[in-house]
């Protein structure tokens, strides 16, 4: 029989009670005899206290791992003391550096600890107490629950395995983006100015590149012995990490060699999962709005392996269409598309745009060519507000929700990450359907290795992006999917979609018709 889940407050959360498809994932994951649970939960279930409550109920060491600091900033908001939080070095000042060892950074203001100079073999004092960051792992490892970044624990896993102890439920919140942050961390990048590189002649194999890579770090390691200049001394040691790795690689690893550069990646990541995800786990739970039964598989769960949970999405579908808009002759945006085509594809765009200058919209381009393409041919460029690189994003977001409205917030780099809830953004045009680009020899590998792995991040950028500006039952926001591949893509590969996400999509030949803004609806 199912146990009775006890109320929010028993687990010190901040609310009165559970929402239904909280309640029924906590007992599905906690009754389960399956080493790896799935949670399918939707943007609005309340992730968040599904993973503290999951981990005191298994009364369990337990790490929650996020893909961003800003979801680590979630968790800090929303379960305040329950939870201990622990960050990457680089997050914590050293405050050493501006004492001691001041001569070593030539009196720079702020030095985080992951240049520190215990780094580099220097005795500082303050590592047994007083360090931000090493009292911080203290507490981390005395914590029954610790929230942390994917980044910094592959990091700890691989350099400071058992620092923070055996964690035996690991909770992989974003899960569906946890292939993503393994494989990441283990692409290694090499310059002709990290090191001299040999000619193409000289190494071609695999096992030639190994053997390379090990002399390297073998002369690198006498090297960082002889050098005295702190931040040096960490380069070498960052570069020699790399080339270990490289060292290690397997024959199914990809490498990409280009002009100056060389990358090494591996093709699948299964066989690195257990080590620096779940090494101690007597239990995963994959928590995401997006993660199906295939993230499992590509992190090597066995179907049998695993039981899942998929909610409902607590958003009535009226108040989040998903418009899939069938054009004649269809618009189909590739390397093919015409320069008439690009002028009716903008056309469209200014149609739907032309009904809504009572609200606010984001048009996701998918690339900043195409980003260039609809400022300089849409007749309402006058109210877009583009920013042209990834390092001018942040404060267009924040200028475009505190903006006036007829405003359009149009970029590539706003599918994930960015929330714009209520009158932020009432209306989202997805340009392109954002297959991913296989000019990269890495992807190419990947595509070839599993014929579902295109498909598959194709689903999780767009179901991403058409979440970005529904984030309450009592939000709403109207999507265009302005591209003719939708309607091929969905009908091939519409399984590998949530069905939560799949029940909005409407399939339409005229645009729609707005419903009331906001503000009317509210009245504001």
């Amino acid at each position: 029989m199912r146990a009775t889940l006890p109320a929010p407050e028993a687990f010190g959360l901040p609310f009165l009670s559970w929402r239904s498809a909280q309640a029924r994932a906590i007992l599905t994951a906690f009754d389960s005899r399956r080493r790896i649970v799935g949670l399918q939960l939707p943007t609005g279930v309340g992730k968040s206290a599904v993973a503290i409550a999951l981990a005191q109920l298994l009364d369990v060491p337990t790490v929650i791992l996020t893909a961003t600091k800003a979801l680590q900033d979630q968790y800090a908001d929303t379960v305040g003391d329950l939870a201990t939080d622990i960050r990457g070095m680089g997050n914590y000042a050293c405050p050493e550096a501006g004492e001691s060892f001041n001569h070593l950074f030539l009196g720079r203001q702020h030095v985080g600890c992951d240049e520190g100079p215990c780094r580099v073999g220097k005795t500082c004092p303050l590592k047994v107490r007083g360090c931000p960051f090493f009292d911080a792992v203290r507490a981390a490892a005395a914590s029954s629950i610790v929230v942390t970044s994917y980044a910094n624990w592959i990091a700890t896993l691989r350099h400071r395995r058992g620092v923070l102890g055996p964690r035996l439920l690991v909770i992989l919140d974003e899960a569906h983006d946890a292939p993503t942050q393994l494989a990441d961390h283990l692409h290694v990048k090499l310059a002709n100015w990290d090191l001299p590189l040999p000619a193409q002649s000289e190494v071609r194999s695999h096992d030639e590149w190994r053997e390379w890579a090990a002399g390297q770090a073998t002369a690198l390691e006498q090297e960082i012995k002889r050098v005295r200049v702190h931040k040096k001394k960490l380069q070498l040691k960052h570069l020699k990490d790399s080339l270990d790795t490289i060292a290690l690689m397997s024959d199914d690893w990809v490498v990409w060699r280009q002009r100056s550069k060389v990358e090494f990646a591996p093709t699948v990541v299964r066989p690195f999962s257990r080590r620096y995800l779940w090494p101690d786990a007597k239990t995963v739970v994959l928590l995401s709005a997006i993660v199906t039964p295939r993230t499992a598989r590509m992190l090597g769960v066995k179907r049998r392996a695993s039981s899942w949970y998929r909610a409902p999405s607590p958003f009535p579908v009226s108040r989040r269409p998903i418009y899939c808009f069938k054009d004649t002759p269809g618009i189909r945006i590739d390397h093919r598309v015409t320069d008439e085509m690009i002028d009716w594809w903008v056309h469209r765009m200014d149609e739907w745009i032309e009904a809504r200058l009572d609200r606010k919209g984001i048009i996701h381009t998918v690339s900043y060519a195409r980003q260039k393409l609809i400022l300089e041919r849409s007749q309402f460029r006058r109210y877009m507000l583009a920013p042209m690189r990834a390092n001018q994003v942040a404060s267009a977001v924040q200028e475009f929700k505190h903006a006036p409205v007829p405003c359009i917030l149009v970029s590539p780099s706003v599918m994930t990450g960015f929330d714009f809830p209520y009158q932020t953004c009432e209306y989202q045009i997805v340009g392109k359907v954002p297959f991913p680009d296989t000019r990269s020899e890495i992807t190419k590998a990947r595509v070839a290795n599993d014929r579902l792995y295109g498909p598959y991040t194709t689903w999780q950028l767009l179901v991403q992006a058409v979440g970005r500006g529904m984030r309450a039952e009592d939000d709403a926001c109207e999507t265009l999917i302005l591209d003719d591949h939708i309607h091929w893509f969905l009908g091939k590969h519409g399984r590998l979609a949530p069905s939560w996400f799949t029940a909005a999509v409407q399939r339409v030949s005229r645009m729609p018709d707005p419903p009331a803004p906001l503000s009317l609806a509210s009245g504001a």
